[in-house]
C-alpha cells in the first residue's frame, strides 16, 4: 500500500469543535471532518500551571489513521533575538539561542528516551547521546516555562523550531508517536533498494498523553530553576536522598567470547580479562593507596561475558572467572571493607533461550517480525548485522524482577548490576500497551521497587530519568548534549537534578579522548570519578569494534593515573557530602556551579590562565570555595 502522511491542524483544518466543561478546566474535541478523526484534549488548571492531555483511547478514526499528534507546539515559546533561549534535555542538557536573521532557522527531535531498540533505523547520521529526562523549557526574557511529559514520555519525541522568523517566535514541544512505524528494504526489479514503510494498525495502548506546563517564579526564571523545580517534582514522586556519595565509581570488565579453531571448525570459548581474584587485587590497590570510598560493578563475568548469550548471562558466575566462590569471596572482601559491590545482569538482550526468557517469544517490530538488536557502526554509518541479538519480551521483562532475586540470593549478592535495563526503552508489537516503547518506566520502576524491598542495591549506567530517579547508582552520567548542529550550549542539567539524590559518577575518564576535561567535568558538578577497568587484554579484540575500546582499561598501565585523579579529587568531594548542584553558570570556557552547602567550583577549561573571584585558575585546572559558607 502506499501511505502518504498529512499534517492538519486543530486551528485551520478542524472544522468545528465541542466544549465541554471539567473541574478545573475544559475538555476540547477536534473535528477534522474532511478526514474523518476527531480528537479530545483536555486543559486542566493546576496550582503552578496547568496540564495538558490528548485522551488517546477517545480519539476516533475512520480510514484515515493518526500517526503523531504535535502538542500545542508554540505554547512554551521566546521571542526572538532577546535574552532568551529553549532548554532541550539532550544527553546532560542543551541550549539553543532564539536567533534569527544572522542564521537559519534551526530544527530539533529527538526521542525521549532514545531511539527505540525494539525498531531500529536501517541508517543513522551518528552515534549520540539520548534524551534521558522528559522535560523541555523556554526562557522568555525575564519569564520561563517548564514543560514536564507526565504520561506518555516513552512514546514522545521533544521537537523545537529555533529562528522561526515568519512567527517572530521560537518554540519547543511535545510530539506524541501514536503508531509503530517501521522501515525494511526490498530488492527491486533492476537489483536497487526499494525503501518500504509499515504502520502498525492499532494505535498504542496508552490511554492518554500528558504535558503539565509550569510558569516558573521570577527568581527561578532560567535553566536552574528549571533543573530546580524538576528535582523536587521527582522528590513528590519518591525519589529520595543518596545512602551514600562516593569518590569514585569502577566498572570492572569480566571477558568475552573467542572464537577458535578445532581441525577446520571454529567454536567458541570464554576469555578472561578479569577474574574475581584479579578484581580484589585492582580495588585493594586503589584503595590502600586512596583511602577512597568507592563502589565497584562487575561486568561481563556471566556465562557469555560481555557478549549476549543465555538472558542475563544465564544469572550465574562462570567459572573461568573464578565461579560462584571466586564472586563470593570478592563480595564478602567488599562487604568488610564497606565497599558497595555489585554483579551485573544484562537483562534486555540474549541470543540463545534459557529458561523462561525464550527466542521465540522474544519482542516484536512493527513489521510482526522477532525484533532484533545490531551494533551501530559509526564508520560505516549503519547498523553491524554480523552479531545480532533479540530483545526479551516486555511482558517477561515486567515480571523479571522475581528472576533476579532469586539469582542475587542464590549468588549471595545484595547489590545487582542493571546497565541495559537502566538505559535502553523499547517495543514490543506484540500488545498494544508496548507499542512505542509505552510503559517501559513503569516496567523499570516495578522492578527496581521490588529490589528495594528485598534491599538489594542497585547500581545503573547512563540511566533514564525513570531509573535513575529509584537506582542507588547511575555511572556515567551524561557530560554532553548528543551536539547536534542545532544545539547551541550544553549545560549540566541532568547533574543538577541528580546530584545528591543518587550515587551518581561523570563520565568515564579513562575512556575519553581528553581524560583531563572529563575529570574536569566531574569536579564542576560534584560527581563521582568514573573508571573502567581490566586485569589483562587481548590484542587480536582491538580489530573487533564492540571491544575495540577495552584495552584502555588495562588497569597495570593506568593504575597511578587512576589513583592521582582520584587524590585530587578528595578533598573537594569531602568538603561537598551530599549538597545538591543549585547554579551552574559559564563564560566562555570558564563554568561555576554553587552547591547547597554554599561551596562554589570553578573551572578553567581553556589553555590559558585565568582570573577568577577565587584567584587566578591555571588551565586545566579547578578551584573551590575554602570552608563551607563562602
Amino acid at each position: 500500500e502506499s501511505h502518504v502522511e498529512v499534517d492538519l491542524n486543530s486551528n485551520s483544518d478542524a472544522d468545528y469543535v465541542m466544549s465541554q466543561r471539567l473541574k478545573t478546566g475544559i475538555r476540547i474535541t477536534y473535528f477534522f471532518e474532511k478526514a474523518q478523526i476527531s480528537v479530545p484534549v483536555s486543559y486542566r488548571l493546576e496550582e503552578d500551571g496547568v496540564s495538558v492531555t490528548v485522551e488517546v483511547a477517545e480519539i476516533r478514526e475512520n480510514e484515515n489513521k493518526i500517526y503523531q499528534i504535535s502538542l500545542l507546539p508554540f505554547f512554551a515559546s521566546v521571542e526572538n533575538n532577546t535574552d532568551s533561549y529553549i532548554f532541550v534535555p539532550s544527553g546532560s542538557g542543551a541550549l539553543m539561542y532564539a536567533d534569527a536573521g544572522s542564521r537559519s532557522q534551526r530544527l530539533y527531535s529527538e526521542p525521549v528516551y532514545g531511539e527505540d531498540e525494539g525498531n531500529q533505523a536501517i541508517y543513522r547520521v551518528t552515534e549520540s547521546e539520548k534524551i534521558k529526562l522528559p522535560v523541555f523549557g523556554a526562557k522568555n526574557k525575564d519569564n520561563a516555562i517548564l514543560g514536564i511529559i507526565t504520561a506518555g514520555a516513552e512514546t514522545a519525541n521533544i521537537t523545537a523550531n529555533v529562528g522561526e522568523e515568519r512567527f517572530g517566535y521560537s518554540g519547543v514541544n511535545a510530539t506524541f508517536n501514536l503508531r509503530g512505524k517501521g522501515a525494511y528494504n526490498i530488492k527491486g526489479n533492476a537489483n536497487t533498494n526499494n525503501r518500504m514503510v509499515n504502520y502498525s494498525e492499532d494505535i498504542v495502548g496508552i490511554g492518554s498523553a500528558t504535558v503539565r506546563y509550569v510558569l516558573l517564579s521570577k527568581q527561578d526564571s532560567d535553566y536552574n530553576g528549571m533543573a530546580r523545580y524538576y528535582r523536587s517534582y521527582l522528590i513528590d514522586n519518591g525519589m529520595s536522598r543518596a545512602e551514600n556519595i562516593p569518590d569514585a565509581m569502577i566498572t570492572i570488565l569480566g571477558g568475552v567470547k573467542e572464537r577458535r579453531l578445532a581441525l577446520g571448525i571454529p567454536y567458541y570459548t570464554l576469555k578472561a580479562f578479569t577474574t574475581f581474584s584479579q578484581a580484589k587485587e585492582i580495588t585493594a590497590d586503589i584503595v590502600k593507596d586512596t583511602n577512597a570510598n568507592i563502589a565497584v560493578n562487575l561486568k561481563g563475568f556471566g556465562e557469555s561475558g560481555l557478549d549476549c548469550g543465555k538472558y542475563s548471562g544465564g544469572f550465574n558466575a562462570d567459572k573461568v572467572f573464578g565461579g560462584k566462590k571466586g564472586l563470593k569471596e570478592f563480595m564478602d572482601w567488599c562487604e568488610s571493607q564497606k565497599i558497595d559491590s555489585f554483579f551485573d545482569f544484562d537483562s534486555i538482550f540474549f541470543t540463545e533461550s534459557y529458561k523462561d526468557y525464550k527466542v521465540k517469544h522474544s519482542a516484536k517490530s512493527p513489521n510482526d517480525i522477532r525484533a532484533k538488536h545490531s551494533e551501530y557502526d559509526i564508520v560505516k554509518r549503519r547498523l553491524d548485522d554480523s552479531n545480532q541479538s533479540y530483545l526479551v519480551d516486555r511482558y517477561s521483562l515486567a515480571v523479571s524482577a522475581n528472576t533476579i532475586i532469586s539469582a542475587a540470593d542464590k549468588l549471595s549478592l545484595k547489590g545487582v548490576g542493571l546497565s541495559t535495563l537502566s538505559n535502553v526503552a523499547f517495543s514490543d508489537f506484540s500488545k498494544t500497551e508496548y507499542y512505542n516503547k509505552a510503559h517501559m518506566s513503569n516496567d523499570v520502576k516495578g522492578i527496581l521497587e521490588a529490589l528495594t524491598k528485598k534491599k538489594i542495591t542497585t547500581f545503573g549506567e547512563s540511566a533514564n530519568g525513570y531509573a535513575a530517579s529509584r537506582l542507588d547508582y547511575v555511572f556515567d552520567s551524561p557530560t554532553h548534549s548528543s551536539r547536534l548542529y542545532s544545539l547551541d550550549k550544553d549545560i549540566p542539567f541532568y547533574q543538577m537534578v541528580f546530584r545528591g539524590y543518587t550515587g551518581l559518577s561523570g563520565g568515564v575518564i579513562n575512556f575519553s579522548e581528553e581524560a583531563r576535561t572529563e575529570f574536569l567535568n566531574s569536579m564542576l558538578t560534584g560527581t563521582a570519578l568514573a573508571f573502567t577497568l581490566t586485569n589483562d587484554y587481548a590484542t587480536e579484540l582491538a580489530t573487533m569494534r564492540k571491544h575495540s575500546g577495552v584495552g584502555s582499561g588495562v588497569y597495570s598501565g593506568i593504575s597511578e593515573d587512576v589513583k592521582n585523579f582520584i587524590k585530587e579529587a578528595q578533598p573537594l568531594y569531602k568538603l561537598l557530602g551530599n549538597a545538591t548542584a543549585e547554579e551552574y553558570s559559564f563564560q566562555e570556557d570558564v563554568a561555576q556551579m554553587v552547591f547547597s552547602n554554599g561551596v562554589k567550583v570553578i573551572v578553567n577549561f581553556s589553555d590559558k590562565p585565568v582570573e577568577t573571584e577565587l584567584g587566578l585558575l591555571k588551565s586545566n585546572s579547578f578551584t573551590y570555595s575554602g570552608k563551607v559558607g563562602l
